[in-house]
Protein backbone atom coordinates (compact mmCIF):
# COMPACT_ATOMS: atom_id res chain seq x y z
CA UNK A 1 0.00 0.00 0.00
CA UNK A 2 2.29 2.54 -1.55
CA UNK A 3 1.39 6.20 -0.57
CA UNK A 4 1.96 7.83 -3.71
CA UNK A 5 3.80 10.76 -2.85
CA UNK A 6 6.66 7.99 -1.09
CA UNK A 7 6.45 6.10 -4.44
CA UNK A 8 7.32 8.99 -6.26
CA UNK A 9 9.98 10.41 -4.15
CA UNK A 10 11.79 7.10 -3.55
CA UNK A 11 10.26 4.55 -6.20
CA UNK A 12 12.57 4.16 -8.78
CA UNK A 13 15.77 5.04 -6.51
CA UNK A 14 19.01 2.82 -7.45
CA UNK A 15 20.78 0.72 -5.33
CA UNK A 16 24.54 1.61 -5.05
CA UNK A 17 25.77 -1.30 -4.05
CA UNK A 18 24.80 -4.64 -2.79
CA UNK A 19 25.41 -5.54 0.86
CA UNK A 20 23.78 -8.14 3.69
CA UNK A 21 22.25 -6.16 6.13
CA UNK A 22 20.72 -8.13 9.65
CA UNK A 23 17.56 -6.13 11.07
CA UNK A 24 15.81 -7.11 14.02
CA UNK A 25 12.97 -8.87 14.19
CA UNK A 26 10.48 -5.98 15.85
CA UNK A 27 11.06 -2.78 16.94
CA UNK A 28 13.79 -1.52 19.80
CA UNK A 29 12.41 -2.29 23.25
CA UNK A 30 11.03 1.39 24.53
CA UNK A 31 10.85 2.62 21.11
CA UNK A 32 7.41 3.68 20.53
CA UNK A 33 5.87 6.62 21.45
CA UNK A 34 9.27 8.29 21.06
CA UNK A 35 9.79 11.25 19.33
CA UNK A 36 12.51 10.07 16.27
CA UNK A 37 15.49 12.49 18.09
CA UNK A 38 14.87 10.02 21.02
CA UNK A 39 14.42 6.93 19.10
CA UNK A 40 17.99 7.44 17.44
CA UNK A 41 19.65 7.79 20.88
CA UNK A 42 18.65 4.06 21.44
CA UNK A 43 20.45 2.76 18.57
CA UNK A 44 23.63 1.42 20.09
CA UNK A 45 26.77 -0.31 18.52
CA UNK A 46 27.35 -1.37 15.37
CA UNK A 47 23.61 -1.14 13.95
CA UNK A 48 22.17 1.98 12.22
CA UNK A 49 18.33 3.35 11.59
CA UNK A 50 17.19 1.54 8.32
CA UNK A 51 16.61 2.42 4.88
CA UNK A 52 12.96 1.71 3.60
CA UNK A 53 14.34 0.13 0.86
CA UNK A 54 16.48 -2.39 3.59
CA UNK A 55 13.27 -2.73 6.30
CA UNK A 56 10.86 -3.80 3.41
CA UNK A 57 13.26 -5.83 1.80
CA UNK A 58 14.31 -7.75 5.29
CA UNK A 59 10.28 -7.81 6.46
CA UNK A 60 9.02 -9.60 2.94
CA UNK A 61 12.79 -12.10 2.75
CA UNK A 62 11.50 -12.83 6.52
CA UNK A 63 8.30 -13.92 5.60
CA UNK A 64 9.34 -15.80 2.19
CA UNK A 65 11.64 -17.99 4.33
CA UNK A 66 9.25 -18.48 7.33
CA UNK A 67 5.66 -17.66 7.03
CA UNK A 68 5.92 -15.58 9.89
CA UNK A 69 5.07 -12.13 9.17
CA UNK A 70 7.00 -8.90 11.37
CA UNK A 71 6.15 -5.44 11.79
CA UNK A 72 2.31 -6.39 12.19
CA UNK A 73 -0.81 -4.90 11.74
CA UNK A 74 -1.74 -6.66 15.20
CA UNK A 75 -0.02 -4.74 16.74
CA UNK A 76 0.35 -1.89 14.82
CA UNK A 77 3.76 -2.07 14.10
CA UNK A 78 5.95 0.79 11.79
CA UNK A 79 9.78 1.41 12.18
CA UNK A 80 10.63 4.80 10.91
CA UNK A 81 13.97 4.59 8.08
CA UNK A 82 16.51 7.03 7.18
CA UNK A 83 14.43 8.71 4.24
CA UNK A 84 12.86 12.04 5.04
CA UNK A 85 10.45 13.14 2.19
CA UNK A 86 10.53 16.57 0.47
CA UNK A 87 7.56 17.66 2.98
CA UNK A 88 9.19 17.26 5.76
CA UNK A 89 7.81 13.68 6.81
CA UNK A 90 10.11 10.67 7.85
CA UNK A 91 9.16 7.01 5.48
CA UNK A 92 8.09 4.42 8.27
CA UNK A 93 7.10 0.67 6.89
CA UNK A 94 5.70 -1.68 8.50
CA UNK A 95 1.94 -2.89 9.39
CA UNK A 96 2.33 -6.23 7.26
CA UNK A 97 -1.01 -8.14 6.98
CA UNK A 98 -3.37 -9.75 4.19
CA UNK A 99 -3.30 -6.67 2.00
CA UNK A 100 0.38 -6.57 2.15
CA UNK A 101 3.52 -4.09 3.81
CA UNK A 102 2.30 -0.50 4.36
CA UNK A 103 4.83 2.41 3.21
CA UNK A 104 3.70 5.46 4.77
CA UNK A 105 5.35 8.81 6.69
CA UNK A 106 4.90 10.58 9.75
CA UNK A 107 6.31 13.31 11.32
CA UNK A 108 9.74 12.77 13.22
CA UNK A 109 8.03 14.77 16.53
CA UNK A 110 5.33 11.84 16.19
CA UNK A 111 4.33 9.93 19.21
CA UNK A 112 2.60 7.35 17.58
CA UNK A 113 2.36 3.72 19.92
CA UNK A 114 2.60 1.67 16.61
CA UNK A 115 5.69 3.70 15.46
CA UNK A 116 9.11 2.41 16.72
CA UNK A 117 12.66 2.17 16.10
CA UNK A 118 14.47 -1.10 13.89
CA UNK A 119 18.40 -1.38 14.04
CA UNK A 120 20.05 -2.88 10.96
CA UNK A 121 23.49 -4.01 10.60
CA UNK A 122 25.34 -3.96 7.41
CA UNK A 123 27.58 -6.50 6.52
Amino acid sequence: DFQAYVQKEFGSQPVSASYWALITKDVLPNSRNKTYAEQQALIKGLYAVPGALEAAAAILMHYVETGERIYTDNPSTYTRCQELLSNGCRVVVGGFGSSGLGLHYCYDSNRGDDIGLSGVRKF
